[in-house]
């Protein structure tokens, strides 16, 4: 199966371009024919499938001459839709232009998208609903027009790539044909995160790995750990920490046993030295630290948004409404006051991990992509 992947931003093989290039690789290694189109990338991430719009020594030059990586962008997708014919299978990530779906529209071509996140509808609900609650004017930057933008993207698609059961929620919410819908998660790399041997640290260890704002229930999070009052244990953060949320909870971040450590390159050492992985996420699509924590042998307690596709509620951990704080709390201390429970789910977990192994799961939406095309088909 050829498939033509665009993605309209530079790579830094972090975030969603690492992503990408993760689901792209594993693709092609299960014997997908895949020609990956990136605006550009670090020198250091060469890959046979890789392709960019700018040759590496201009990088500099056009990101100095065009700041807004705008030009950048719609040269991108000129490029792409030059290089798409009719009946192509054409692999869209966020940020493509209405344009370009039209034009690949128009061209014939068979649209796939990935859906990094909820749609925008849910992830609006969501964040408005939170900002209320904290009392401070919404600033997600979430508009009605992104939401219609969005939707009618998505019409104009094929096939939509869901990472987890909300984002599912979420598209059959916003009116998106569930016939679209091809269920997927995502996954963590072995070679990266090969899991050490656990390093008990003095007390009891939590860790939250991840951007630190209100989207991610940051906030709800230091309010669980403060009434929840773990003896002798510490809750670290390891993540850029946005000034809004730094300056609604400034006096919580100052308790003595939390821990901001900023942005952490490799988290690796900082997983095999907790005990316990918490992520009360408010809107997500899969989020891949709560792969990664478990692959690492940790027990959760997650939002049904930071489970994904992974976490089984009572097996590897929790999965909870992260607004019912008691049951936070409750589920934290029995954690916390229980080591052979932790044991038990974290190994659970650790098994449970290794079926979403980005291998498995590049071979497994190529298998399901060609099933659905199939299909149509017939």
């Amino acid at each position: 199966m050829k498939i033509k992947i665009l993605f309209p931003m530079y790579c830094t093989g972090k975030g969603v371009s690492y992503t990408c290039l993760s689901l792209a690789s594993s693709m092609q290694k299960a014997g997908g024919d895949i020609h990956l189109l990136m605006c550009a990338a670090d020198k250091k991430l060469k890959r046979d499938i890789l392709h960019t719009a700018i040759p590496h020594y201009l990088n500099a030059f056009f990101y100095r001459a065009f700041p807004s990586q705008n030009f950048i962008r719609k040269l991108t997708e000129f490029k792409f839709i030059r290089e798409a014919h009719s009946g192509d299978i054409v692999y869209l990530w966020p940020g493509v232009s209405f344009e370009t779906y039209l034009s690949l529209r128009k061209k014939g071509c068979i649209i796939v998208v990935e859906r990094i996140n909820c749609h925008r509808l849910t992830a609006k609900k969501a964040l408005d609903d939170a900002y209320k609650r904290c009392g401070i004017p919404f600033s997600h930057g979430i508009t009605d027009a992104d939401i219609a933008m969005e939707t009618e993207k998505l019409m104009l698609s094929d096939y939509i790539f869901s990472p987890s059961p909300m984002v599912h929620k979420s598209l059959l919410e916003a009116g998106i044909n569930k016939e679209k819908i091809i269920d997927s998660s995502y996954g963590w790399d072995t070679n990266l995160y090969t899991p050490f041997e656990h390093i008990p640290s003095e007390g009891l260890t939590v860790l939250f790995v991840g951007r630190l704002c209100i989207r991610k229930g940051v906030h709800l999070l230091l309010d669980i750990w403060k009434e929840a009052d773990i003896k002798g244990g510490r809750l670290i953060f390891a993540g850029f920490l946005e000034p809004e949320l730094e300056k609604l909870c400034s006096q919580d971040f100052k308790q003595r046993n939390v821990v901001l450590l900023g942005f952490v390159n490799d988290v690796a050492q900082i997983y095999s030295q907790s005990d316990i992985f918490v992520f009360p996420s408010l809107e997500e699509g899969g989020p891949q630290v709560t792969y990664e924590a478990m692959a690492y042998g940790l027990p959760v307690i997650v939002s049904q948004m930071g489970a994904g596709a992974v976490v089984r509620n009572g097996q590897d951990g929790y999965v909870i409404n992260p607004y019912d704080k008691q049951a936070w709390i409750q589920s934290l201390k029995k954690l916390a006051n229980d080591s052979k429970l932790r044991a038990e789910m974290g190994k659970t977990g650790q098994i449970r991990a290794q079926e979403f192994v980005w291998e498995k799961v590049g071979k497994k939406r190529l298998y399901d992509l060609k099933v659905q095309i199939d299909r149509q088909k017939i």
